[in-house]
């Protein structure tokens, strides 16, 4: 991983939040949303959405 120059560290793809109070939370959801629309129209052949936790 590696710094970004906020509160949190990147990986290829993804983003690990080091502090839950700091996330903007209408800002996360949109990405959910839009994340979630792109994944039930198919996605593309370049990329999945993985779910963990």
């Amino acid at each position: 991983m590696r710094p970004t120059g906020g509160p949190h560290t990147a990986g290829v793809g993804c983003r690990y939040l080091k502090d839950l109070e700091d996330i903007d939370l209408d800002a996360l959801r949109g990405i959910l949303t839009a994340s979630l629309r792109w994944a039930e129209g198919g996605g593309d052949e370049h990329a999945a959405l993985t779910v963990t936790g």
